[in-house]
């Protein structure tokens, strides 16, 4: 029984009008396959043992019906390697700042029958604005009002005169006092707002396994 031609012996069957640079580039196409494909998918590993059948002699079929004119260039445009058995999704940019993204039964655990839809969701963080205080904390201005007051009592027992360059001393020590509290408090009426931040923002969400793919969606905080 005659055995089944394999690797290189397969494509010369069919074809065999290489240049010798172009048979000796064909025959190293295995080993660098075979090195590549098991850190990344690179061809479907089950068929690393097909490599001539399945994908260099597929390839060049089109030359069996297609006659290229002298110097003609050919693109093969495709998909790349595929996706393997599972894929991770993951939020991977885009998020505003109390924001989070969870996927239902992530990783998807099957990919190699065809395209799966899998569920997730946005939470974001209600947003609370703190007003500033309504009351000034106290600071060293209002600690006048001890000496005022007893000043106030010791004026008592003076005379007329006296009493009335005591009063407009109190006086100016309150409006120093009350100027300082009404610049304090306007120095600290500022509010703070926590949680998510209203806006429209672009999502980016990756599918991992083997190679990675990404698409964006959009968010819209209220």
């Amino acid at each position: 029984m005659e055995e089944a031609p394999r690797g290189m012996e397969i494509v010369t069957r069919y074809f065999s009008d290489f240049t010798a640079e172009q048979d000796r580039q064909f025959r190293i196409l295995e080993g660098i396959y075979q090195e590549w494909n098991a850190q990344i998918n690179v061809i479907s590993r089950k068929d690393i043992g097909s490599l001539y059948e399945k994908h260099v002699l597929h390839s060049l079929s089109i030359a069996a019906v297609f006659e290229f004119r002298p110097g003609t260039q050919v693109i093969d445009i495709g998909t790349g390697g595929g996706f393997p058995g599972s894929v991770s999704l993951s939020c991977a940019s885009g998020l505003p700042s109390g924001a989070a993204c969870s996927f239902t039964n992530n990783p998807i655990p099957d990919m190699l029958h065809g395209p799966k839809s899998l569920p997730f969701e946005i939470t974001t963080t209600a947003r609370v604005t703190t007003p500033a205080s309504l009351f000034h904390q106290g600071g060293p201005s209002y600690a006048l009002w001890m000496p005022i007051f007893g000043a106030g009592l010791l004026g008592a027992g003076i005379s007329r005169k006296r009493r009335l360059l005591l009063g407009l001393f109190l006086a100016v020590v309150l409006g120093i006092a009350l100027l300082q509290a009404g610049c304090g408090s306007s120095g600290n009426g500022s509010s703070s707002t926590s949680g998510t931040p209203a806006g429209t923002y672009t999502v980016t969400v990756n599918a991992t396994g083997g190679a990675t793919r990404s698409t964006t969606v959009q968010l819209t905080v209220e």
